[in-house]
């Protein structure tokens, strides 16, 4: 079983709904895990387009940070379901607005 630093966990959500999976971020981070989120790990001059396909590859868990907003959006939509097929648990979907996600 991996240590809780060794835990990559890898955040999809909505660019409307950053600040608040800022703060998802920053709990995780707080709680030993190792999140991944392209507004703070992405180091300036990273080619995007490379980079967030190779952290969700490398990432043990995904969670698709759902709002209103995002599930409305359709580029969003593919974005989430690029975890489809992968060996990644998959739970519950959680909407952003009605929950708190413990830690």
């Amino acid at each position: 079983m991996k240590k809780r630093a060794e835990v990559k966990i890898f955040l999809a959500h909505a660019n409307e709904d950053s600040e608040r999976v800022k703060e998802l971020h920053r709990k995780l981070k707080a709680a030993g895990y190792s999140p991944w989120l392209d507004k703070i790990d992405l180091i300036p001059g990273q080619q995007w387009k490379t980079e967030i396909p190779k952290a969700l590859k490398q990432s043990d868990i995904f969670i698709a940070c759902l709002s209103k907003t995002s599930v409305q959006k359709r580029g969003d939509r593919r974005k989430a379901s690029s975890g489809k097929g992968s060996r990644k648990r998959r739970n519950k979907p959680r909407n952003l607005e009605e929950e708190v996600i413990p830690i």
